[in-house]
């Protein structure tokens, strides 16, 4: 027997735990072979029942014989194959039959006063399969009917019972089947069983009236099943229902033969069936263990229940069981000892592969031993030395590469969207928005020629991009963010306008836009005012124009959206959905057509395949005869299919215009609906995308032929599957129309596809305020007080008692004073100005601290509420009062002069900057301005003489650190004074002054010197306010661009005083001179080139200076900074991190570059070699000693094995010493001080020595590969150490560092570790854990019987390998010790919750179905009790890794989970694969749940700790958990006395048990055919019946129809002829059982009226009804009674076969050509004669 049906009949006999998640069927080949090994067994256990029950077992074996031949030669039964199993009955055979298509199952036997036929239900609902925690128990069978022996016996009856029962198992009736709930319409449902009806309902009625209903001694079982659905599987894997078949047959075939006592024979064949297939799975060698073990489990299990039965029952009970233990106790005694034999076997081979050897090692290493390799490193480091390094080539810098403006920007407009910005990105971005400024401009205003929709799909674009670039580039500054808001904003304002010139429906839909929305912006220019007060207009405006809220665009279709009233407009829209509609009756009727025909091809394949005899011989148990007819016609009925047809659209018309009109969806309109909800989204911050649609709208098969091409990110979408998506688009043949047409099913919302949000969930109020707020730093000690920064728009302020009274809660490093001020200064909005002045004339705050700064930058530049429209707005009206702002100046003027000479002020400048730039824009008058002028004029002069005090600070700092602060300062200080040049950018085509434009290009030298370019994130590396001011300060850059270029050539002079100022060692003396400043031509237009004039002993040099960077070449080197090639390599991180440092021209030969301070006592050098760039380093302490610093990459090639172990490479810095060729391995915390310690890599012996008393072993020698194939995987190889001791006495040593441990070679030739103080045993079976690879063995050295396991502890890699598993893990610096106790049989470990979880863990994951010698139990169970025992209970708040070990134990769980989820009709179950099914048992979860909720309660009395702890997060259903631990329990030792839960057995009432209403009808027909009397009640009146119908079938045709289906849901009106005729044609009551079973069925469905069958039967009763004379017509239509047909009657039937006008010249006219007027009218005429001389006739 092949491997596969063995699996087949595992699963279906045994039910283990873990079943496939998917339908396994296998054709019928599993049941086959099941059928098989039951006939062999039945064989068997006659033979050992010879004397007593020989005949009686006899029986069986005929009737299950039987049961095989009926069933095995093709998937439906033979009328001729029953008609013989009948007449065997006679003979005593029971007759079993399973007609699978009905879920049913038939038991025909003889007894005494007649035949009874039972029937039962085979598979129960799959909701009541999960429902029950245990087994089902059921009651064989539901019904039975006994029949005489006269009526079965009689051919004619058995000729039309086998007829149906071949019908029935031939066709799947839809009526009856499964269906589900979808969209409000029951679809049909493959996934689960059917109902019962055909066999248990109407078969067993139409026979009750031959015979009569029957009470047979019911059987009852407990029946358990799996409903397993995996993803991908068509139909979830369901018991067989023929195993259940046959067991309940032969359970009740044995109690009739032999009595009461059958049951138990019944139970010991059970066990002999499954001692058979148990020893049939033990003779495959690759029969998994786990599943052979539950296999004898489960034998063992029955065989215990038989014995103590047999102890606690009577005596005459006793004496039966006895004796059929003395007949069959041996073979099943021998199986269970051979079972445990060959898992024994099995287990000692796992042990023998899983046990690693172990050999003695040499004492000391050879001397090949000790010479390196080196195979990477040795010829990079022998290039490095035999370089002439005293002279090499110095590398040319070229200036770097740019591109002409437009170029640059329409390259960046192409480019992807970058999340570190360069200046360039920042250009560019300035640049688009001086080009949206004027497209907005131009939509405003549109010209009459202008395409609105393209005008506004152009806008739409701009705004995406803009907003996709600008909130980058904007990041946490709420000045540029609120630009960015107002210009987003003025695009969608020339969107609304265009649109609602477009739509001027759109007038009466508002914006969804708050009028308070731009109150939070920053605004700092007086041109943005007017812009912010010219949008509040246009809002205010438009909202009160509006009718409908927003969310009658955005929210759910109703009569009022948009999209419905658009409709009703638009003839369009319209139009298409009546083409949808007609397209939708066309597919109907199609697949009516198409249903139709397949039907009938279903009916004639089925009919066929009835004529047709199998081809196969009686002998044979299988049809698999390609070439046998019957089975071919069969299989191809039984794979045809019909796809569903779904309505194109729903029935709801709302619902329907709103599809259509996203199918039509106007381009302008859906540009504005995805702007406007981008705003919105913009304004409320991030959100979690919401859950995912089914479908989308355009993705919906049918409509997307009908969808325009569109990039609307808002669209329709369904959280609800398409039928056409289900796994029920197709359904099997024959089917009905109402479970083929199926409706609309999707539910349809507006959806974002883009973000993945529903729309109708975010639309409440939005607002700006949380993008445009600065946030405080971190760990401010202002932080209490952070939601007085933001503004107070509506009054909701603390009043002053309340603000005193808060007093208390000052921090410690604040006063009181400046406590109260910091609340105080934001309430009142109109007032805020006035209590700010205030705190500038006090000393209450410090102006300079960043917490004010950012306070005073919210109050001065926030818009603030409208006033009346004025640009000044509620906020900043005190810019109109002259006296207000004269005093402010004067207060800012004392502030600036008190600190003019204190460049640690920069925050105090900056905040005073802020101040005085308001006056100057907001002024009212020029003497405001005028002062406001000076006092920025001041703000720029103590700036720049701060810039330069702090090059000085620089040049002379006597460290790095305070290098790097100085150099922070001073690039705060040179921003700051060249944001002052926003006097120069106000003034449009005005020149700079000298000493401006001087200082301006020096504040760019000094911007670009002291920027940090070691990275290209730096921009955004930048503290928020610092690169507040950068940005600031490129934009004005962009602005001033034109005004820089004409002033180098006006004003040479200032040029060359900036280049002196910035020169290193001008200062002090003669300044230079230079030629004529030249600017360079495109793409190089930022540069100016001069050259230095020769003098005083200094030679002529090439200068190159840009203009707008500050970027300076003398002679090609980069002045004041390495170059950025440099700092942005991996060495640089490495050691300097991102210090700025100041660089001169190196001394040394090959070196291009030096640091000009010493750094960690060293001089830094680096230069370039074939293209990349080193360092070498010189110490002050040893001038004569140059180091060459080695990258890691040198002694390592992908995954080769490196040249050194890794502790020796990660985590160190290695210095070549060029002068003794020695690599020196530092370690990273002391990389630049040479240690005696440290190893020493000779490069020209190519060894390495430690204290010149080790020497390193080589990893690619042969003595280390025999050390890393005893320790790996416990250690990876590249972590291994091993090095050979010079002292003779002192042997080989391995140092695992990564572990802490060190092994030394013992005299016995094993490592022992003094730490341990144990050595590697040469047993390294430990007894458990096999299978466990990352463990050793030790023993102790002194107690020698001591033995324990390491354990690296980490995350585990667990595979499968040949019969057992492989488990790898990759320790994280920790491992466990485990002492080997064989005197308690366990492992044994510090009470420490760590070490005891992760034992169990270890033990879970090894575990295989053997017991391990060591413990005598499995590792599941090892693990149980280790968690059980009271050690393991938490007595404190566990440590994050005893939680993350008590998370893995417990996902080894499966999880199981209902799909879908509120249906609860199928399991998925989620197994690992690469696990034993034994390790993944279901009592791990709730243990550790129980441990998690003990620590829950710890934690909320530990004192440092308030949280709760890590939360699990349990996948899975509680019911079906605890269902499969329930069940799982049977099969497991009771390690410990589960906790007690009531077992409730759930009784199954079958579906067929009950009588159905049809069957009241069902039994009145069949009961008027069997009586065969004229006396039967029908009406007088038929005509009145038949006037009824329309169309009446005509009595020219033959009832043909073979299914059932069609015969329960028969149109009486379109079969009448054919009935009629068939009654007609009765002869006399031999055919009455024909009739019977016709008329039963029929009447069964209750499609057509009982009184029209009473006629129809008596007809056939009648022998006056064979004479009559029958119109022969196909059809009769208009049926009425005594009717005088009048001729508009007859020529409406006439009328539309008349003979058609025929084509004239009309016909042939091409598009577009017309005939002239007298010829049209003269072939109208023409036509108009011809039909009224058609109609005449």
């Amino acid at each position: 027997m092949s491997l596969l049906p063995l699996d087949y009949i595992f699963y279906h006999v045994f039910l283990p735990a873990q079943l496939p998640q998917g339908s396994d069927t296998q054709d019928g080949k599993g049941d086959q072979a099941l059928l098989e090994v039951l006939l062999e067994t039945i064989d068997t256990f006659r033979t050992a029942n010879d004397h007593i029950y020989y005949q009686q077992w006899s029986t069986v074996q005929r009737s299950i014989r039987t049961f095989a031949r009926l069933h095995s030669k093709s998937k439906s039964l033979s009328r001729g194959t029953l008609k013989a199993a009948f007449q065997a009955a006679a003979q005593g055979e029971t007759i079993i039959l399973h007609i699978a298509l009905q879920n049913s199952a038939l038991i025909v036997r003889q007894e005494k006063n007649g035949y009874v036929v039972e029937t039962f239900e085979v598979s129960p609902r799959a909701a009541d399969v999960l429902a029950a925690q245990r087994a089902l128990e059921w009651d064989f069978p539901s019904r039975a009917v006994l029949i005489p022996p006269d009526t079965f016996e009689d051919e004619a009856f058995q000729d039309s019972l086998a007829s149906f029962l071949e019908k029935a198992s031939l066709e799947s009736v839809k009526q009856y089947a499964a269906t589900t709930l979808k969209a409000g319409s029951n679809a049909y449902e493959s996934r689960d069983t059917s109902f019962p009806a055909i066999i248990g309902q109407l078969l067993i009625t139409i026979l009750e009236v031959p015979g009569h209903r029957h009470t047979p001694t019911l059987t009852r079982k407990h029946i358990r099943d799996e409903v397993c659905w995996g993803d991908g599987a068509e139909n979830p894997w369901r018991r067989s229902p023929t195993w259940l078949v046959l067991r309940v047959s032969i359970q009740r075939m044995l109690c009739s033969l032999i009595g009461s006592y059958g049951i138990f024979h019944y139970k010991f064949f059970m066990c002999s069936l499954m001692s058979f297939l148990c020893q049939t799975f033990g003779s495959h060698e690759s029969f998994p263990s786990d599943q052979l073990q539950f296999a004898r489990t489960k034998l063992a299990r029955r065989v215990a229940k038989l014995e103590a039965q047999s102890n606690v029952s009577n005596s005459e009970v006793s004496t039966v069981i006895q004796s059929l233990f003395n007949r069959t106790g041996k073979t099943l005694e021998d199986t269970l000892r051979i079972l445990n034999k060959n898992l024994e076997d099995r287990g000692t081979q796992i042990r023998l592969c899983h046990t690693k050897k172990v050999f003695r090692l040499p004492r000391r290493a050879d001397e090949n031993s000790t010479v390196l390799s080196l195979r990477h490193s040795l010829s990079t480091v022998n290039d490095i030395l035999e370089e002439t390094w005293y002279g090499g080539p110095r590398a040319q810098v070229a200036l770097p590469n740019s591109q002409p403006r437009l170029v640059r920007y329409f390259t960046w407009v192409n480019a992807h969207p970058k999340n570190h910005l360069s200046t360039t990105d920042y250009h560019c971005l300035a640049e688009l928005e001086v080009r949206l400024a004027e497209e907005i401009k131009e939509a405003l205003n549109p010209s009459e020629d202008i395409d609105l929709s393209g005008t506004v799909l152009k806008l739409r674009q701009r705004l995406q991009f803009y907003h996709s670039r600008a909130i980058i580039a904007y990041k946490d500054n709420p000045e540029q963010l609120s630009l960015m808001l107002l210009t987003l904003m003025e695009i969608w304002m020339g969107i609304d306008s265009l649109v609602v010139r477009i739509y001027p429906l759109m007038k009466d839909y508002d914006h969804g836009f708050p009028l308070d929305l731009m109150y939070p912006l920053k605004v700092s220019k007086l041109s943005d005012m007017f812009r912010l007060t010219r949008m509040e207009g246009y809002l205010r405006a438009r909202k009160t124009n509006a009718k409908y809220p927003l969310p009658n665009v955005l929210g759910e279709p109703t009569n009022l959206c948009f999209a419905v009233r658009y409709f009703d407009e638009c003839k369009e829209m319209q139009a298409l959905l009546s083409i949808i509609w007609q397209a939708n009756d066309e597919a109907k009727a199609d697949k009516a057509h198409e249903l139709n025909e397949g039907n009938e091809r279903y009916e004639n394949l089925i009919r066929k395949a009835s004529e047709t005899a199998c081809s196969c011989k009686e002998d044979e148990h299988r049809c698999d005869d390609p070439r046998c007819r019957k089975g071919y016609l069969e299989r191809e009925a039984s794979r045809m299919r019909i796809p569903i047809h779904e309505d194109l659209l729903p029935d709801d018309d709302i619902l329907a215009k709103s599809i259509v009109f996203e199918l039509l969806l106007p381009s302008a309109f859906a540009a504005w609906r995805d702007s406007v909800w981008q705003l919105l989204m913009l304004a409320r911050g991030e959100h979690i995308p919401d859950q995912k649609p089914m479908l989308l709208l355009r993705e919906y098969p049918g409509l997307e032929y009908y969808a325009q091409t569109s990039n609307a990110s808002i669209t329709l979408a369904s959280k609800r599957k398409s039928f056409r998506q289900a796994h029920y688009s197709k359904i099997p043949l024959p089917a009905s129309l109402e479970k083929v047409y199926l409706p609309h099913a999707l539910k349809s919302k507006m959806f974002d596809s883009k973000g993945g949000l529903w729309t109708s969930s975010h639309l409440d109020k939005p607002s700006f305020a949380a993008i445009c707020s600065a946030v405080l730093p971190p760990r401010s000690a202002w932080i209490s007080l952070k939601r007085y920064i933001h503004p107070t728009f509506h009054d909701v302020r603390p009043s002053t008692n309340e603000i005193v009274a808060s007093q208390t809660r000052c921090p410690n490093s604040l006063t009181i004073a400046e406590y109260s001020s910091f609340q105080d200064l934001r309430v009142g909005t109109m007032i805020q100005w006035v209590k700010l002045l205030r705190e500038l004339a006090s000393p209450n705050i410090n102006f300079g601290s960043a917490e004010v700064n950012i306070l005073v930058t919210e109050l001065a530049l926030g818009a603030g509420p409208a006033e009346d429209g004025h640009f000044l707005r509620a906020t900043h009206w005190v810019f109109g009062d002259r006296s207000f702002c004269q005093t402010l100046a004067e207060c800012i003027r004392v502030r600036l002069q008190a600190i003019a000479t204190n460049w640690r002020e920069g925050q105090t400048v900056e905040c005073l900057s802020v101040l005085v730039q308001r006056p100057w824009c907001l002024g009212q008058d020029k003497d405001t301005i005028n002062e406001a002028r000076e006092l920025i004029l001041l703000v720029r002069s103590i700036t720049y003489i701060w810039i330069k005090s702090l090059r000085c600070e620089i040049s002379n700092a006597f460290d790095v650190d305070t290098a790097q602060k100085r150099s922070r300062e001073s690039l705060h200080a040179a921003l700051l004074c060249r944001k002052t040049y926003m006097l120069e950018a106000a003034r449009a085509n005005g020149d700079f002054q000298h000493a401006a434009f001087a200082c301006f290009l020096e504040c760019a030298f000094t911007i670009k010197d002291n920027l940090s370019l070691n990275e290209s994130s730096y921009i955004s590396n930048m503290p928020a306010s610092l690169r507040s001011l950068f940005v600031s300060d490129l934009q004005l850059i962009h602005s001033l661009e034109s005004q820089v270029r004409g002033s180098v050539q006006s004003l040479q002079s200032a040029v060359s005083e900036a280049v002196n100022n910035v020169w290193m060692g001008a200062e002090g003396a003669s300044a230079r001179r230079f030629s004529t400043w030249t600017m360079l031509s495109a793409p190089q237009d930022s540069w100016c080139e001069a050259h230095s004039l020769s003098g005083d002993g200094i030679a002529q040099q090439l200068i190159h200076f840009n203009i707008m960077d500050g970027t300076l070449y003398i002679d090609g080197r980069l002045l004041g900074r390495l170059p950025e090639e440099f700092a942005q390599q991996d060495f640089f991180q490495q050691f300097f991190g991102n210090r700025v440092f100041l660089t001169r021209p190196s001394f040394l030969q090959g070196m291009s570059y030096m640091f000009v301070s010493p750094f960690e006592e060293h001089e830094i050098h680096f230069g370039f070699r074939k293209g990349y760039r080193f360092m070498r380093v010189r110490p002050l302490s040893s001038s004569n000693t140059i180091l060459e610093y080695l990258p890691a990459s040198t002694f390592t090639s992908g995954s080769e094995p490196p040249d050194l172990p890794l502790p020796l490479i990660q985590g160190c810095v290695h210095w070549l010493n060029l002068q003794t060729r020695i690599v020196e391995v530092r370690p990273m915390s002391a990389m630049w001080r040479s240690k005696y310690s440290n190893w020493k890599i000779n490069m020209v012996t190519r060894q390495g020595l430690r204290r010149n008393t080790t020497l390193l072993l080589d990893p690619q020698s042969l003595l280390f590969r025999h050390i890393y194939l005893l320790i790996e995987p416990f250690e990876d190889r590249k972590q291994m150490i091993v090095y050979q001791p010079l002292d003779p006495k002192s042997n080989l040593v391995l140092d695992l560092p990564g572990l802490e441990l060190k092994f030394q070679v013992n005299s016995k030739g094993f490592f022992e570790s003094r730490q341990l103080r144990a050595y590697i045993d040469e047993d390294q079976d430990a007894g458990t854990l096999y299978g466990l690879e990352s463990s050793l063995v030790i023993r102790d050295s002194v107690l020698q019987e001591n033995r324990s396991i390491l354990v690296a502890m980490g995350p585990a890699i667990i595979k499968r390998h040949k019969a057992h598993l492989k488990v790898t893990i990759s320790h994280n610096g920790f491992y466990a010790r485990f002492s080997i106790n064989k005197l308690l049989r366990r492992l044994e470990c510090a009470a420490e919750p760590r070490l005891l979880y992760f034992k169990a863990y270890c033990d879970a994951i090894t575990s295989s179905p053997h017991p391990d010698p060591l413990t005598a139990r499995t590792g599941t169970e090892e693990a149980l009790n280790c968690l059980r025992a009271a050690n393991a209970q938490p007595w404190a708040p566990l440590d994050s890794e005893s939680y993350r070990i008590l998370f893995l134990i417990a996902d080894l769980t499966p999880p199981r989970l209902y799909y879908p989820e509120g249906l609860r009709v199928l399991q998925n179950v989620h197994w690992n694969d690469d696990m034993m099914s034994t390790s993944q048992s279901g009592e791990f979860k709730p243990l550790v749940e129980e441990i998690l909720q003990q620590c829950a309660v710890l934690h909320r009395f530990h004192l440092d700790d308030s949280s709760t702890g890590p939360v699990y997060k349990s996948r899975g259903d509680a019911h079906l958990h605890r269902r499969a631990l329930l069940r799982a329990r049977d099969f497991q030792p009771a390690l410990k006395d589960p906790p007690h839960t009531p077992s409730v057995q759930v009784h199954y009432e079958a579906r067929d048990s009950a009588r159905m209403v049809g069957c009241r009808y069902a039994y009145e027909a069949a009961s008027l055919v069997w009586a065969w009397s004229l006396n039967i009640p029908t009406t007088r009146d038929l005509a009145a019946r038949l006037q009824d119908w329309p169309l009446i079938q005509g009595f020219v045709y033959s009832f043909e129809t073979h299914l059932l289906s069609s015969l329960i849901d028969i149109e009486p009106a379109s079969n009448w002829g054919s009935l009629f005729r068939l009654c007609q044609q009765v002869q006399d009551d031999q055919e009455k059982a024909k009739l019977m079973f016709l008329f039963g069925t029929m009447a069964f469905g209750g499609q057509i009226d009982i009184t029209l069958i009473r006629i129809l039967i008596a007809i056939a009763i009648m022998e006056d009804s064979k004479i009559l004379r029958l119109p022969q017509c196909t059809e009769f239509i208009g049926f009425r009674w005594n009717q005088i047909p009048t001729v508009e009657f007859l020529a409406q039937y006439i009328r539309p076969h008349r003979v058609p006008y025929p084509d004239d010249e009309r016909a042939f006219l091409g598009p577009g050509i017309t005939l002239h007027r007298t010829l049209l009218r003269k072939l109208e005429a023409k036509q108009r004669k011809h039909e009224l001389v058609g109609e005449v006739q």
